[in-house]
């Protein structure tokens, strides 16, 4: 995204956010490899964007409640090994809401995404944008 299109992306979140919803999600620190996205193609705002766009159906919609927070470290990796119900992976959406939701300070999970979804057109896009990879090999070096 350029510049316009990235304030423009925050302009939106912070339309669709509770006030300080929005303070506390604009507080998420993501790696920059010096272009405004990291090495697999995550934008900040992509992120914010997309977190609001699935706030209100993790909270109201599906009303997911988790627990064991906890135990993920606040800084550093993790690896969290869920599996995703059926065709769709909207269970793994709503768990990519549920830590920017409950961590303090906000984390953004990694999912891991079919080698299909790297050659969708549009859907590719949004999902290295708000920090999914492809399941090759390479990806999961770089990222461990």
């Amino acid at each position: 995204m350029n510049a316009r299109e990235r304030r423009a992306a925050l302009a939106i979140a912070e339309t669709l956010l509770p006030a300080a919803e929005f303070k506390r999600i604009s507080s998420l620190v993501l790696p920059d490899s010096g272009f405004g996205y990291d090495d697999f193609g995550m934008e900040k705002e992509s992120a914010i964007l997309g977190y609001a766009a699935g706030y209100y159906v993790y909270k109201y919609w599906f009303r997911v409640e988790s627990f064991g927070h906890a135990n993920i470290p606040a800084a550093g990796r993790a690896l969290l090994t869920p599996n995703h119900s059926g065709v769709l992976p909207i269970d793994g959406a709503m768990m990519w809401v549920d830590l920017l939701h409950k961590l303090r300070p906000p984390r953004v999970m990694r999912a891991v995404v079919d080698n299909f979804m790297g050659f969708l057109p549009f859907v590719s896009t949004v999902m290295y944008r708000t920090g999914q990879v492809v399941g090759a090999r390479r990806n999961f070096q770089d990222l461990l």
